[in-house]
């Protein structure tokens, strides 16, 4: 497998060529000439950045995702089991207890109302980045499933520990591709690599604005960032 600070490097050449993509300019051509270099130099710098996205490798064993997937309710009396345990966290979270700590406290029943319920949790909603943070709280559900001894999840991150590096920079890569990088999958390199973490993500910059700006100057002259 690619050594991870190739992947590091890919990533920080990524965000090095939008920001040059977004700030280009020449004073010599006309407007729409320079929104549409600007449009080509996005599309280089993504189209090398995807050529270095390592594939995500097939696990033999279950991954994390079917893992908690498993614990989410699939008859009546455990719909009813953890509506009460709904209540409780509900309760928890009124009295002031953080998410993240229920969370690291729980057994599995707890764990599965909250896994049930996580994209309404108030402090999913109320954050600024929902789905970056019920990635979060998703991952910290896991990490307790495996301090519990939960045999599948235990077997998943014994998987996962081999190929962290590549999984966690596949995901960062392709998110980066898209759009700004999730806080979970920031998180997920800084556990898997942090000498690569420490490099290129530790000051990145937010480039949500800058690229929001240069996709609505192009498409006010018809050329669709691709």
């Amino acid at each position: 497998m690619t050594n991870p600070t190739t992947w590091a490097e890919a990533y920080a050449d990524l965000r090095r060529d939008i920001q040059a993509a977004v700030g280009y300019d020449d004073p010599l051509a006309h407007p729409d000439e320079v929104v549409r270099q600007r449009r080509r130099l996005l599309v280089a710098a993504r189209d090398r950045a995807r050529g270095a996205v390592p594939a995500p490798p097939a696990l033999a064993a279950p991954r994390r995702a079917d893992v908690l997937a498993a614990r989410l309710p699939r008859t009546a009396d455990t719909v009813a089991v953890q509506g009460r345990e709904r209540e409780k966290v509900a309760a928890l979270i009124a009295s002031g207890r953080r998410l993240d700590r229920i969370v690291a406290d729980a057994d599995e029943v707890r764990l599965s109302a909250i896994l049930d319920d996580i994209e309404t949790m108030p402090g999913v909603l109320q954050s600024s980045d929902p789905e970056g943070v019920a990635a979060e709280l998703r991952d910290l559900a896991f990490d307790r499933l495996v301090a519990l001894g939960a045999p599948d999840a235990v077997a998943a991150a014994e998987a996962e520990a081999v190929d962290a590096p590549g999984i966690a920079w596949s995901r960062l890569l392709t998110e980066a591709l898209e759009g700004e990088p999730s806080i979970g999958a920031k998180q997920a390199v800084y556990r898997a690599d942090r000498a690569g973490y420490d490099a290129v993500l530790s000051n990145d910059p937010d480039l949500t604005d800058a690229v929001r700006w240069a996709t609505s100057a192009v498409e006010r002259v018809g050329l669709p960032i691709g």
